[in-house]
């Protein structure tokens, strides 16, 4: 079982929707630090839903259309 995903910011496109793919397959949640800057060097975290850090906070999908979602902004959550 997996209970932490960490991808680098140096991952490209294609790694990250895989691996975030992954990441929903196995039920992880994506997730973000409480103290977000966008310099953080990784561009997502995700952990079992019983065992997300103290110091993380889920991120919130916005569905817009049946083929697009997006993030609600980190920086305002």
């Amino acid at each position: 079982m997996i209970a932490a995903m960490f991808l680098p910011l140096s991952s490209d496109e294609a790694t990250i929707d895989e691996a975030l793919q992954i990441a929903a397959d196995r039920g992880l949640i994506l997730c973000r630090p409480k103290n977000f800057s966008p310099e953080y060097p990784f561009r997502a975290m995700c952990f079992a839903p019983g065992s997300i850090p103290s110091g993380y906070t889920p991120l919130t999908l916005v569905v817009k259309t049946p083929t697009k979602a997006t993030l609600e902004d980190p920086c305002t959550a």
